[in-house]
């Protein structure tokens, strides 16, 4: 069958030959081979994977050969069925040479949010990379290699940092250093991030940032949170003071063009080191 959706390419059709004799002469000799050499495996956005194959060929032949064309499939299972793809290279390799060709090929994530999301968590999808090398002579020279798939990372949320001061003698002054991150080797677009924290189970602020953050490949967008209260304003302050300890949640959702990815962030902070800051 073919893929969901398949985008089919073939841009960066390279043939590189090497010189005769050496290391680099070929194995098999009186034949010519084709060996899947290399399969460069990575996501080119949030929507789509790609593999970059790079073909060995190898001509133990007493004499040149046209390459006139060039026949791949890559079955990805259940992730967008068998992609295949087809280039004219009409490129000759020399008696006694080995060469290389590379072709590329863009494979799309399921469109359906469960199966979207599946093929993310598992991170790595098996795929069978094969096809064949035609020559002029009406010749076929097959390959094929067994490889993995790797999928994008969905934007992050984090507390990079919490940390708590007292003011006064019966408040508390809580800073949250919160990070936005794109784990990915490509460019995202974030549309909004809602967050809220919750202390001791009360929401005691909200707010939205981040709107229309467009995020380089390994960037983070930093924001900083202040919550200050006392008994007079959250009942709880005693208590917290007393027990030396604060118990959080930042929760909230990060949303894409397509997408709402929620968050629920729980940690502590221990007071008894925290600096009394009079005012």
């Amino acid at each position: 069958m073919m893929g969901r959706g398949a985008s089919v390419w073939a841009i960066g059709l390279v043939l590189v030959a090497c010189k005769s004799g050496g290391d680099a002469a070929p194995k098999a000799e009186g034949g010519l081979t084709a060996s899947v050499d290399r399969v460069i495996a990575g996501a080119s956005s949030l929507t789509t994977s790609q593999v970059a194959v790079k073909l060995k060929l190898e001509n133990g032949k007493d004499q040149g050969v046209q390459i006139t064309g060039l026949e791949w499939s890559i079955d990805t299972g259940d992730l967008a069925g068998v992609l295949k793809g087809q280039s004219s290279p009409g490129a000759s390799l020399e008696a006694q040479q080995a060469a290389e060709l590379e072709f590329k090929q863009e494979i799309p994530l399921p469109t359906e949010k469960e199966a979207y999301l599946a093929a993310l968590e598992e991170g790595n999808v098996l795929v069978t990379v094969s096809g064949s090398v035609k020559l002029s002579s009406g010749e076929t020279i097959a390959f094929s290699r067994k490889s993995s798939v790797t999928t994008p990372i969905l934007p992050k949320f984090i507390v990079h940092d919490a940390q708590a001061a007292r003011y006064g003698k019966e408040g508390l002054d809580v800073t949250f250093f919160l990070r936005l991150v794109n784990e990915n080797q490509f460019p995202i677009t974030v549309t909004a991030v809602e967050y809220a924290v919750v202390i001791n189970g009360q929401e005691l602020k909200r707010e939205q940032g981040g709107t229309g953050t467009r995020l380089v490949g390994g960037a983070v967008q930093e924001f900083e949170v202040n919550v200050r209260f006392d008994q007079k304003s959250f009942k709880d302050t005693k208590a917290i003071l007393a027990s030396q300890k604060l118990t959080y949640t930042v929760t909230g959702q990060i949303d894409l063009d397509t997408l709402q990815i929620p968050f629920e962030l729980p940690g502590e902070i221990n007071l008894a080191a925290a600096s009394e800051n009079e005012e």
